[in-house]
């Protein structure tokens, strides 16, 4: 299984999404913009890979996107 983290609504994996499909692995996205929480590497024994998505923030923000 592969984590997803996305920050905004709006960004997503795209092609990966059918890459990851073809090859049976499936993902698992961490809406943090909807609530979602970061969980501990224990909490993902099967994860395989963690994609982290973009967004408008930048790093000097952090007012605006906590």
């Amino acid at each position: 299984m592969f984590v997803v983290v996305e920050h905004v609504a709006w960004e997503h994996l795209g092609e990966w999404t059918r890459a990851l499909e073809a090859r049976g692995v499936a993902a698992r996205r961490l809406r943090l913009y909807a609530g979602d929480s970061l969980p501990s590497p224990a909490g993902l024994p099967d994860c395989i890979g963690v994609v982290v998505l973009g967004g408008p923030m930048n790093v000097h923000e952090e007012d605006k996107y906590p």
